[in-house]
């Protein structure tokens, strides 16, 4: 019989013969290589800082460092796979998550003005009026991003639209840190850990649909809520012990209701998609502990007072959120309205349809490249979770808890997501798909490493992850930010788009007796109006845009060929005094992202050659046209230059 001491020694060898097998050796060089060739591949990007507005940020940013960063990538996923025991293999995860992270970052890497075009810019015009005072704290829904933002950007020096930035980048790494983390108090393997950081790296909750890589409430909280599921991973599963505190309470316990209420405040819409999966956990520990039910469930500790609480906290916050009351009321009465025949079933869907047919393309060929990866990981965890309950698979006691837990919740919340699926809530039902994703995130990896224990002596294993893993990699990053490939165009804002729109508002002609009124060919100019308030150096500042700009029509392409007619026939009895405002996001995302289907760019071109229209502002990024019209109303339009000249109305701007 061995002594305890000559095992030791054989175990000791044993490590000292794989740290320094040639096997090990070409890992950690790799991963010298892998670090090296991320740290160059964010320097590449830095030195190419963007100009003007960039239809697509893969085509703008340096083919350089996409090579890099996949090199790095690629290297982080075969060393942690061969060494997923080792220190090495966390390192090599470690390089992963900087990889994505480089690429996440890519707008503050390469200088980009702000980053979300639409509600972004909304919620730039939050964050900025929070900052001055002009917006308090209790009045906003989820303010928790806003003042996180205002936080950075005090205590970094930073701008506040370069803030929000970097709140997108924390979220993010919350996100690819955490569901690791979580999978590892499931699964006490490292191999489980290191396929739960990949998977992890795809970013699955990330749709372009109703979720997105920006300033967003919604796929901000979505991206935080791992670190909830971890607290309550560790905290069922009896871990962070603490003798110094009174009964079962331990930091984790208290701690938790903090994070849960930053996740209220982040969005409550997805915090009560978790805080129901409290509840339905505290029950089924309940209903366990309560009857003969023989399962682990009822070996966990409970969480009682973490559900009553969070539920507490969620009903104190939104009772006093008119917001929130508009939502459960718009539910109300879609269901009531669809029951009773009269409301469609996803119309957003059907919306989305029609405008893929405008510009040439399928509803299949947009889905197949935006959700296939997630479509395939959720086949993955509906086969674990089929052959769990049919009895095919024999899971530990913390994996059975939380497959049975998640996929019974899931049952739960799926009326409440068809609820969102209807009438004019239905964008709502994208986002919890979003939130679907994060628990696919959490149990693909479990799936996953039974499928490798299975595998284990089969030599093909490890090679047939890495290409899965790749494959998943590269289809899941060419679809994390819009572009032409999902013909959409890039959340780009730059400097000169925001100073274009800043000098018209802050030049508006005073002509009598009504203001100027501003068009757009796509672009909604109130958000504009709103990310302008509170912004320091214009003359406004810190209150909203002064005067208030009159938003006219978006010109359709036909009213393109003869702006005078367009706004002479269809605005004549209101005013006639118009600017026509062409930003490069409208041309290029017309041009490149569309194809030209709904607007051609001899239609742009056009308009700088029509008589009685001018040319008032330009900036190389941002044009604005001066549609000349006679004053008073009633007179034709097509007047002579003499007439035009001893009209009332002047031009307000140089030619």
């Amino acid at each position: 019989m061995a002594l305890p001491q000559d095992h030791i020694l054989k175990e000791q060898a044993s490590r000292w013969d794989r740290l320094f097998s040639p096997g090990y050796r070409i890992g950690k060089v790799g991963l010298v290589i892998g670090f090296l060739s991320t740290a160059i591949a964010t320097l590449v990007a830095h030195n190419s800082p963007a100009t003007g507005y960039e239809v697509s940020i893969y085509g703008a940013t340096p083919l350089l460092f996409w090579v890099l960063i996949g090199l790095g990538t690629l290297i982080a996923l075969l060393v942690s796979i061969r060494h997923s025991e080792a220190t090495l293999g966390s390192l090599a995860l470690v390089l992963g998550g900087m990889c994505i992270l480089s690429i996440i970052s890519l707008p503050i890497i390469r200088g980009y003005q702000f980053y979300g075009l639409s509600d972004g810019l909304n919620h730039l015009a939050f964050t900025r009026n929070l900052a001055v005072g002009l917006l308090p704290f209790f009045d906003m829904l989820y303010p928790s991003g806003h003042s996180t933002a205002v936080l950075i950007s005090g205590v970094a020096g930073i701008s506040i639209p370069r803030a929000m930035l970097f709140v997108v980048t924390v979220c993010t790494l919350v996100f690819i840190t955490f569901v690791p983390l979580t999978v590892r108090e499931i699964v006490r393997d490292p191999r489980a850990v290191v396929l739960a950081g990949f998977t992890g790296f795809l970013l699955m909750p990330v749709t372009n649909v109703g979720t997105f890589i920006q300033f967003h409430p919604f796929s901000l909280a979505t991206l935080f809520s791992p670190l909830v599921f971890y607290l309550l991973v560790v905290h069922i599963y009896g871990g962070a012990r603490d003798t110094s505190l009174p009964g079962s309470l331990t930091p984790v316990s208290l701690l938790m209701p903090f994070v849960g209420l930053v996740l209220i405040l982040y969005h409550p819409q997805l915090a009560f998609d978790v805080i129901v999966i409290f509840l339905v956990l505290a029950g089924l520990q309940f209903a366990v502990r309560r009857t003969d039910w023989k399962h682990p469930i009822g070996r966990t500790r409970t969480v009682y007072g973490q559900s009553a609480l969070l539920s507490g906290l969620f009903y104190l916050w939104n009772s006093n959120q008119w917001e929130a009351s508009v939502v459960v009321e718009r539910t109300q009465e879609n269901l009531v309205e669809y029951f009773l025949g009269r409301d469609d079933i996803a119309p957003n869907v059907e919306s989305r349809q029609e405008s893929a047919r405008e510009i040439g393309i399928t509803l299949f060929e947009l889905f197949a490249k935006l959700f296939t990866v997630e479509t395939v990981f959720a086949v993955i965890v509906l086969a674990l979770v089929v052959a769990k309950f049919v009895g095919w698979v024999r899971l530990k006691t913390e994996a059975d808890t939380a497959v049975t837990v998640l996929t019974i919740a899931g049952i739960v919340l799926a009326p409440y997501f068809f609820s969102q699926f209807l009438g004019e809530v239905a964008h709502h039902f994208f986002r919890h798909i979003g939130f679907v994703f994060v628990v696919v995130s959490i149990l693909a990896p479990i799936a996953l490493y039974h499928l490798w224990s299975g595998l284990e002596r089969n030599r093909l294993a490890q090679p047939l992850l890495v290409v899965f893993f790749s494959f998943a990699l590269i289809l899941s990053v060419i679809a994390i930010y819009p572009s032409p490939y999902i013909f959409r165009h890039n959340h780009h804002v730059s400097e000169q788009h925001m100073s274009g729109f800043e000098e018209s508002f802050a030049n508006q002609p005073t002509n009598e007796p009504k203001p100027v009124l501003f068009r757009n060919t796509g672009l909604v100019i109130a958000r504009y109006e709103r990310a302008l308030s509170a912004r320091p150096g214009t003359p406004w500042y810190p209150g909203p845009v002064t005067p208030e700009p009159v938003l006219g029509e978006q010109v359709p392409e036909s009213g393109m060929w003869d702006l005078r007619d367009r706004v002479a026939s269809a605005y004549w009895a209101e005013r006639s005094d118009s600017h026509l405002l062409i930003t490069e996001v409208d041309r290029r995302r017309a041009i490149e992202a569309q194809d030209g289907i709904r607007y051609s760019a001899a239609s742009f071109e056009a308009v700088r050659t029509q008589p009685m229209v001018h040319r008032v502002q330009t900036n190389g990024q941002f044009r604005s046209y001066y549609i000349d019209l006679p004053t008073p109303p009633g007179e034709l339009y097509n007047v002579t230059e003499e007439q035009r000249t001893d009209s009332p109305l002047k031009l307000s701007h140089g030619g």
